[in-house]
């Protein structure tokens, strides 16, 4: 067995010390601005597939539709960081087959 070393002890200590000065108002603090950004994220990238359909739509090309496919996914990544936020909120389940399928294809 090996021994401990005195700095992983001194975290061990100090850590469980560290989390307990934080008030659950820094915690909701904290979440609801990682929350804020995250659906910033989703939002404006949804704007950007929005345009890029439009535009598809507008004058149909297979520029276009290579365009809004790639809009597609990159919207996909900051929608799907949003999903952690989900809990609760079973209104989601009523349009979120809509989104989580290939439109596209």
């Amino acid at each position: 067995m090996r021994p401990i070393s005195p700095l992983a002890l001194a975290a061990a200590i100090a850590l469980p010390a560290a989390a307990a000065a934080v008030t659950p108002a820094e915690v909701l603090t904290t979440y609801s601005d990682i929350a804020e950004a995250a659906f910033g994220d989703a939002y404006a990238t949804a704007r950007s597939l929005q345009d890029a359909v439009d535009s598809f739509l507008a004058a149909p090309s297979a520029e276009g539709l290579a365009a809004a496919r790639a809009a597609w996914r990159a919207a996909r990544v900051p929608y799907m960081q949003t999903e952690v936020f989900r809990f609760g909120n079973t209104v989601v389940d009523d349009w979120e087959g809509q989104v989580n399928a290939w439109p596209l294809d």
